[in-house]
């Protein structure tokens, strides 16, 4: 990724943060998913120009994907920037072609010199995690992967809660928290590192169980983030922990973990039992009395509770499980 994109851009009112998934503008701060960035990334290299979606879907998959799983990233993307595919200002779609960016891209401008005779700013205080693993080579790889995001990141480690609790009261931002720790561990651990840090606590394990994150997070957890989680997923909830918002994966997000059956909604079986008919958005959302919009953001949510992400997929996985849709 070109350094300037990777350090943060503007396009039109939005701030956009590649490696946190986060996407600043009016109404707030939103969040997307890793492939919908990247999407987003191959728009602005080839800004003002029409991008063929074979090359969008090269940069943002490095294999052949369906045209769905693309239109579903711009639908997504338009969400995240406020804008309208009818009258689009950020995003245009070419149709049967590709899609183009609209607006200009703005990088933040270098701080200048300070003034020959000025006394120098005081440094700001570097954002500081508190690692709690008793393994050495895991807290190894965080710390790896914790200095990609943000080299300014300091990292301090403990092997135990115990000589966690004996670093207060040092002050850091975050604590990342292995649920399993020999010695005080689990819920007790959560309680003694929050008292001794005003740090948010976020539970790192390869324990993730719906009801063990559900726990963890009823007893002042602020994210569970699960040690199985690729590079990419774990950056995005880094952001979310460090904007002061509570993360969960998907078990706990969908009820279910992805590719399991179980909480379709009444709406969503609809959606499927149309799409096995062979109907088309438009039909579909015409049929059950939503928008298409509407109809791309339900098939969404389906396809991660089925663990798939697009139609053939999914009229798949449902004939192969022998899911009724009505």
């Amino acid at each position: 990724m070109d350094p300037k994109l990777k350090a943060g851009f503007r396009i039109g009112a939005f701030r956009i943060h590649p490696l946190t998934g986060q996407i600043e503008g009016p109404s707030g701060v939103k969040h997307v998913q890793p492939k919908v960035m990247d999407v987003l990334l191959c728009l602005v290299e080839h800004r003002g120009e029409l991008v063929e979606r074979d090359t969008i879907v090269e940069r943002a998959w490095g294999r052949p994907t369906s045209e769905e799983a693309l239109t579903r990233c711009i639908s997504e993307l338009r969400g995240a920037l406020d804008d309208d595919r009818g009258t689009p200002r950020y995003i245009q779609t070419v149709p049967k072609r590709g899609y183009r960016l609209l607006e200009t891209v703005a990088f933040d401008e270098p701080e200048p010199p300070p003034a020959p005779h000025a006394a120098p700013a005081a440094a700001p205080r570097p954002f500081t995690v508190l690692l709690v693993d008793d393994h050495a080579l895991f807290r190894e790889g965080l710390k790896l992967q914790l200095r990609e995001l943000d080299e300014s990141i300091v990292c301090v480690e403990a092997g135990t809660c115990e000589e966690a609790l004996a670093l207060a009261p040092r002050v850091v931002d975050l604590v990342l928290l292995d649920y399993g720790l020999p010695g005080v561990k689990g819920l007790e651990a959560i309680e003694k590192v929050k008292a001794a840090f005003t740090a948010p606590v976020t539970v790192v394990s390869a324990t993730d169980d719906a009801p063990t994150i559900r726990k963890v997070i009823m007893n002042g957890a602020m994210g569970f983030i699960p040690k199985s989680m690729a590079k990419r997923e774990f950056f995005a909830a880094l952001g979310l922990v460090r904007a002061g918002v509570v993360y969960l994966p998907p078990q706990v997000l969908f009820g279910t973990r992805p590719g399991s059956e179980g909480e379709l909604s009444d709406l969503q079986r609809q959606v499927l039992a149309a799409i096995v008919r062979g109907k088309s958005d438009a039909a579909i959302a015409t049929e059950i009395g939503v928008t298409e919009p509407e109809v791309e953001t339900l098939l969404h949510r389906a396809y991660r509770i089925l663990g798939v992400d697009n139609r053939i997929d999914a009229v798949y996985e449902l004939a192969k499980r022998g899911v009724k849709l009505g």
